[in-house]
């Protein structure tokens, strides 16, 4: 029986590498390069969420990178709504975590009680309390459970749990590191080279120059959505 179920796992991979494959040379055949890209980068995704499944502080590490940019990548892709990434990602890493804590045993709760976590519990009263107002649209109200509550007090109780290391917290630091000095120099070259076709598209066409381009100079933004956020990281990161 057990080499019968080798053989049959043999037969299983071979046929989904022949299936994917075809569709590999099919998605070429007609052009289409998303299509392609996308059968070519799943195996990847499969295998990575995978291992992450029971291994919550990898998929943490793949959303921190990718929080960092995404902006970058819609900027330059001019692709829309790649935040929903994001919400996922969030997900993935709480079920990791109820994985990981059900086969390793490994996961401490209560640290996510904390003064993080419960200074955050008035905001939230104050947020539901804004739905009252009667000029509350309801895509707003969305935008605030999804972001102001959910994502927020995801976000504060995942880096409460899994910053639990030293290890952890220096992978934290070195990558906040790294995309912040990326983020110095491509200022650096917005001030003294220019703006690329990405960036004036976003200046341009998109409507931001007027509040990027005002009388009293250039507001810069690098890699971030805009000249504000940009500030914040950075005197953030100075901190």
């Amino acid at each position: 029986s057990k080499i019968q179920g080798n053989l049959s796992n043999q037969v299983l991979i071979r046929l989904l590498l022949f299936f994917g494959l075809a569709a590999f040379t099919m998605a070429m055949v007609y052009q289409q390069l998303v299509v392609a890209l996308g059968i070519a980068v799943l195996p990847i995704v499969l295998a990575v969420g995978l291992y992450g499944l029971s291994r919550p502080h990898v998929i943490y590490f793949i959303y921190a990178v990718y929080a960092c940019t995404f902006i970058t990548i819609m900027r330059y892709t001019r692709t829309e709504g790649l935040s929903v990434v994001l919400d996922i990602l969030l997900v993935y890493v709480m079920v990791s975590m109820l994985c990981s804590s059900y086969i390793r045993d490994n996961i401490h709760w209560k640290r996510a009680i904390n003064i993080l976590t419960i200074s955050y519990i008035p905001w939230i009263f104050f947020t539901l309390f804004q739905f009252l107002n009667p000029l509350t649209r309801s895509d707003s109200m969305m935008t605030g459970l999804r972001a102001w509550i959910g994502e927020t007090i995801a976000l504060y109780l995942m880096v409460s749990i899994l910053s639990d290391h030293w290890k952890a917290l220096k992978v934290g630091m070195m990558t906040l590191s790294i995309f912040v000095f990326a983020c110095f120099l491509k200022v650096l070259w917005q001030r003294y080279v220019g703006f690329d076709s990405a960036e004036q598209h976003f200046l341009y066409v998109q409507g931001a120059q007027t509040t990027h381009i005002i009388h009293s100079g250039i507001r810069y933004f690098s890699f971030i959505s805009d000249a504000a956020t940009f500030g914040t990281l950075m005197s953030t990161a100075a901190l």
